[in-house]
């Protein structure tokens, strides 16, 4: 069994805490995973409240799916939401006193149950919360890193030469019965047609596919050279990344003695 040693720990905040990319952050987090493995599992916490508004969804869901049947799980949370906003004050309260009683409750038990835990369970326990910090900053920042590709209009990977035939033939099928229905029906009717196909059939889409491979990544090499002009490197993939932090004229300069040779 291992023993997760202060330094580890105290690596793990500096990657949490200070500003560091997340790649360089992931091997260090793969190391102290491994310092962290147990025998045994953690037993489990005491839940924590859901909150006000969740207490209150928890009283009303057999009445809001009742009086909604077939409606998806978004419409319900609008149609509670919608209801706890005509709540008057004294309803409300009661809601916002029992989530207060269970959050006092949690404090308590909480606390009885890191006094039941070993050494080197609490330090594992540590080690998960932090991973789990460190998942939503990756998470987080994914989110923005698409939201600033769209934003910036990064070309789109083309379709395939199979995505390619799948649009051409809803664009011809679109309005038959082979077709219509569920989705799963309607793949598993384009996969048999896809199947039918003779090789020079197939070669018309993939040869267009691979027009459109070329065409995207000139896009793709214009996209990067414009990141690259406007200091957004974080959104460049790590070998053009190495190459935009040398000086453009010593690039310009070995592109040149390539030439030459």
């Amino acid at each position: 069994m291992f023993q997760f040693s202060i330094t580890a720990s105290s690596v793990l905040k500096q990657l949490i805490f200070k500003p560091c990319s997340l790649r360089c952050a992931r091997p260090y987090v793969n190391f102290v995973r491994q310092l962290a493995v147990s025998t045994s599992e953690l037993p489990k916490p005491p839940k924590k409240s859901p909150g006000k508004f969740f207490l209150f969804m928890q009283d009303k869901r057999e009445q809001i799916f009742a009086e909604n049947p077939g409606k998806k799980v978004t419409e319900l949370a609008k149609i509670a939401g919608a209801m706890w906003n005509k709540l008057d004050e004294k309803d409300k309260k009661f809601y916002e006193e029992e989530d207060l009683k269970r959050k006092q409750e949690y404090a308590k038990e909480y606390e009885l149950y890191l006094g039941s835990l070993t050494q080197n369970q609490i330090n594992q326990l540590e080690v998960e919360k932090h991973q789990k910090i460190l998942s939503r900053k990756e998470r987080k920042q994914k989110m923005i890193q698409k939201r600033d590709e769209k934003e910036l209009a990064k070309p789109k990977r083309p379709s395939s030469a199979y995505g390619l035939f799948m649009k051409d033939f809803y664009a011809k099928n679109a309005s038959k019965d082979s077709v219509k229905g569920s989705s799963f029906i309607s793949f598993k009717v384009i996969a048999d047609v896809w199947e039918t196909l003779s090789n020079e059939e197939k070669m018309v889409y993939s040869n267009k596919a691979a027009e459109l491979v070329k065409e995207y990544r000139k896009d793709m090499l214009k996209w990067y050279h414009k990141m690259e002009d406007q200091g957004r490197l974080e959104l460049l993939p790590k070998s053009y990344q190495r190459l935009a932090t040398k000086s453009k004229p010593e690039r310009k300069r070995k592109s040149v003695e390539k030439k030459e040779e």
